[in-house]
């Protein structure tokens, strides 16, 4: 099957953000994919770690067979507790990535779910908290609002370029602590005892390799807690600093989104949060969430594939 790629970001005077996103134009992500196509496919993603595929309308059946090509479907809600994971989807491979009750109605201020959800406005990328990640993402819109409501990405490849030799010396080696606990406590989760037992903070590497390109990253996310081995308040200051250096707008790519786009973006070398706000009590949003995880521990192969 034929299809092309179409850059979304020019490349900046400063930055190599040019090489963030593309449109995917030719390719019907309900028909099944031949193994050459899917390498080809393949092989766009790696260059551009965020993909769109307009006007493709998938149902959950076809989002989770396009899932499988990439690997496991996550299993989304394993660690939270009944309060969390109550939602109007029947099915665990899913997250519901929107401002709906389990009765399908927009959540109101002072809803727990809605602190829950506030994390997505938050730079971060998905179960850093875990010891294995997620890989990949993707993001299928059933409802928009009439305006606002878009997903931004960061490209953390141009963010390590942009860097000075003094600093990506300095940060060789380095590991980040990443606790779900700390992160979402600071927007107003609560967390019972038992939760708090199983979600342990992890450590992640500070930087990552892609195998297929050669290209190193900054690994962050709002969950990056503080640097092994540094004093805690001054890794989080380090921290702080490299995430709004990530953020800049030259390093990002704003996803507008109309019903029907199908998203597809690398966990490894990107963040991403919720872009731009809208009007979350009187318009619904919707999108649907699958992923897949990583191979292994991203602190026994920084290499990734």
């Amino acid at each position: 099957m034929i299809f092309r790629v179409e850059p979304l970001n020019r490349p900046h005077a400063h930055g190599t953000s040019g090489e963030l996103a593309a449109r995917v134009v030719g390719l019907d992500l309900r028909q099944s994919m031949e193994d050459a196509t899917f390498e080809r496919l393949l092989q766009a993603h790696a260059q551009f770690p965020v993909l769109i595929f307009e006007d493709q309308f998938l149902d959950d059946d076809q989002q989770i067979a396009f899932t499988k090509k990439f690997g496991v479907p996550e299993e989304t809600y394993g660690v939270f507790s009944d309060r969390i994971k109550r939602t109007r989807l029947k099915r665990t491979d899913f997250a519901d990535i929107s401002n709906l009750d389990d009765k399908d109605e927009i959540v109101q201020d002072g809803d727990e779910r809605r602190y829950f959800a506030l994390s997505n406005r938050v730079w971060h990328v998905d179960k850093t908290f875990h010891e294995i990640p997620s890989r990949v993402g993707i993001l299928t819109a059933k409802e928009v609002p009439s305006r606002g409501g878009g997903t931004e990405f960061a490209d953390m490849r141009a963010a390590w370029d942009a860097l000075s030799d003094e600093e990506k010396h300095r940060l060789r080696g380095l590991s980040v602590v990443h606790d779900t606990l700390w992160s979402r406590g600071r927007l107003g989760v609560k967390f019972s005892e038992e939760e708090a037992k199983r979600l342990t903070p992890v450590t992640q590497p500070i930087l990552r390799t892609s195998a297929r390109t050669g290209r190193t990253n900054l690994y962050l996310s709002s969950h990056s807690h503080h640097i092994v081995g540094w004093p805690k308040q001054e890794g989080r200051d380090f921290i702080e600093r490299l995430t709004a250096h990530a953020t800049q707008p030259r390093f990002c790519y704003v996803h507008h989104w109309k019903v029907g786009d199908v998203l597809l973006w690398d966990q490894r070398c990107t963040m991403h949060r919720a872009a731009d706000d809208f009007d979350e009590f009187k318009e619904r949003r919707v999108l649907a969430r699958t992923a897949v995880k990583e191979l292994e521990r991203p602190s026994e192969s920084v290499a990734f594939a």
